[in-house]
């Protein structure tokens, strides 16, 4: 079983957030 610190979650959630950012900037100039 994997224990996930408070710290790893909030890298997780950075690291979501990164992507999500990189995703919708590539669906906002697909889309023009």
């Amino acid at each position: 079983m994997i224990l996930i610190t408070p710290a790893a979650a909030s890298q997780l959630r950075l690291m979501l957030a990164e992507r999500k950012a990189e995703l919708g900037a590539e669906l906002g100039a697909e889309l023009g």
